[in-house]
């Protein structure tokens, strides 16, 4: 019970995890009830409910090792920023706080694995579109100085794909230039233009779509309201198409 309460927390202390795990418990009002466990055994829930860095029980769901095999594995820097991309947003911002939030409601394991099957894609979707947005945002909008993550010099999914696209003198100018705080409008620009004539920023879009793809099939089926996949699915929209 102590690491219980000490994952919840957690989990209060980053203001942008609680949506989701609202969202987790609502989804489940309404829905079909678990089975009456046994005293002095644990529930489903209990079972699934991850550790407090966002980790797992039980293997990766397979439709969630799909959206995976989706990411790019060839690239420099590739497993850094597909860890990146799992454990900081897929699950540390939308599949655990959905689970957590299905926890508490008192979900069963097949709806909490549910839930789990449509975070984890749609977290890796999330993480990829924040990416773009850290290359090609529109500053009025994001609030951030245009190409930031290019000064800020983050390897990302987009990056890795742009330089194994791009020609070995392109890359030498991304390498010489990705980093470097002092960048100015027109050498951002220049990078901008360079990663998407690459033809990068198409691939992560399509990645982003599969990954929305396989979070939407995990709700066909799932053991929920009609009004808690409709929720969800609306979530995939939002967290996806988003500007800012």
């Amino acid at each position: 019970m102590g690491r219980r309460r000490c994952r919840l927390r957690h989990l209060d202390r980053d203001p942008g995890r609680r949506p989701a795990a609202r969202l987790g418990r609502r989804a489940l009002r309404g829905g079909p009830r678990p089975a009456r466990q046994p005293r002095g055994r644990p529930g489903g829930a209990h079972r699934v409910l991850p550790d407090a860095h966002g980790g797992h029980r039980r293997a990766v769901p397979r439709r969630a090792r799909g959206a995976l095999l989706a990411l790019p594995s060839r690239q420099r820097g590739a497993p850094r920023a597909h860890r990146i991309i799992v454990y900081k947003s897929a699950k540390y911002s939308v599949e655990a706080p959905l689970a957590i939030g299905g926890a508490l409601a008192n979900g069963s394991l097949a709806q909490l694995t549910a839930l789990r099957d449509f975070g984890l894609p749609l977290g890796v979707a999330f993480q990829l579109r924040d990416d773009m947005l850290g290359v090609f945002g529109d500053p009025s909008v994001t609030g951030k100085p245009s190409g930031d993550d290019l000064r800020e010099g983050k390897r990302t999914v987009l990056i890795g794909l742009a330089r194994q696209k791009m020609p070995p003198t392109a890359v030498r100018v991304l390498d010489e230039l990705l980093g470097d705080s002092s960048l100015d409008d027109a050498q951002v620009r220049m990078l901008q233009n360079t990663v998407r004539d690459s033809g990068a920023a198409d691939q992560v879009e399509r990645i982003i779509a599969h990954n929305v793809r396989v979070a939407r099939e995990a709700l066909e089926n799932a053991p929920l309201s009609a009004s808690a996949r409709a929720e969800l699915s609306e979530l995939a929209d939002r967290v996806t198409r988003r500007e800012a």
